[in-house]
């Protein structure tokens, strides 16, 4: 029997940064929460020291998703939990 494990990578507005100084892209706007100075840095040269996290929001698009391509890689997926 062969066991396939696959992780899926979640996109959202953190996919527009992209930028991960001490922990993955993922955490960005809890590094810019909690004051994370190389995150903090590099926000403020980056966007500006007036752009606030939920402004990324326009800027996310997903304009390559496709729901469909997604339903048809896992329409025979079994899981199983051990």
């Amino acid at each position: 029997m062969v066991f396939l494990f696959i992780s899926l990578t979640i996109r959202g507005v953190f996919s527009v940064p992209s930028y991960g100084c001490s922990t993955a892209a993922e955490w960005y706007w809890q590094a810019l929460e909690s004051g994370s100075n190389c995150t903090i840095d590099y926000h403020k040269k980056t966007y500006g020291a007036d752009f606030k996290y939920a402004d990324f929001a326009k800027s996310f698009t997903a304009e390559l998703f496709d729901p469909n391509q997604w339903a048809d890689t896992f329409a025979n997926v079994r899981i199983f939990s051990v």
